[in-house]
């Protein structure tokens, strides 16, 4: 048991809890947000590792093999790679040697100045392109795998802290992790997931095995 339960929703703005997938299991996420060409997420994640792993696609939908993708790929193999995934277009990030420390990850739609759809680590932008116009994500989007008929089992561990959903640059889903037992309101928090500030919504886990909840530094 961590010693930092949170008391109430305002705790967790400290920015130091995380949720964990379970490494090689089927853990997920339904975000229940259909991914379109003004969609954007951003997102505090830490690719913890291990080393030597291949890639893995821990959010998003797509097609197979890649078509209609709105997906964020992660790998670790002697340093974070990061891949950005958008309708037919696929292009990667490689994050400082041997850094496995938090970073900000924000992937879609801006708006300036041609309506563009950005990629970018710690504010720094690696990719960039057009809208597809029209474009939807074949499925609804998820967290710690993709959406696809071709995705598999995370190999590799990611600490998510937290993830917002934007439309049209308005902020629609603010997931933070919750903890088992947590009450809110009236509601008590059946497993370890995450929370919508927005929605003000629970989202547990869909697939098999149990998320962690960890805090920084304990």
């Amino acid at each position: 048991m961590f010693n930092h339960i949170p008391q109430n929703l305002g705790d967790f703005y400290n920015c130091n809890v995380y949720l964990q997938n379970e490494s090689g299991r089927k853990n997920y996420i339904d975000l229940g947000v259909v991914g379109t060409s003004f969609t954007r997420v951003e997102m505090d994640v830490r690719n913890v590792g291990p080393q030597g792993v291949s890639w893995s696609n821990f959010f998003g939908s797509r097609n197979t093999p890649g078509s209609q993708a709105f997906a964020l790929f992660a790998t670790y193999n002697g340093y974070p790679y990061w891949f950005f995934n958008y309708y037919d277009n696929f292009n990667s990030h490689n994050a400082p040697q041997n850094d496995n420390n938090r970073h900000i990850v924000s992937f879609g739609y801006t708006g300036a100045p041609d309506n563009e759809i950005s990629g970018s680590v710690d504010g720094i932008e690696y990719y960039n392109r057009k809208i597809a116009e029209d474009f939807k994500t074949p499925g609804t989007l998820y967290l710690f795998r993709r959406n696809s008929t071709d995705a598999y089992d995370m190999e590799h561990i990611m600490n998510i802290y937290y993830v917002k959903l934007y439309e049209n640059n308005v902020l629609i889903r603010h997931f933070v992790p919750v903890p088992c037992g947590l009450k809110i309101g009236d509601f008590v928090v059946p497993s370890n997931g995450m929370w919508d500030i927005v929605e003000q919504k629970f989202y547990g886990n869909m697939g098999s095995g149990e998320f962690i909840y960890g805090v920084d530094g304990e």
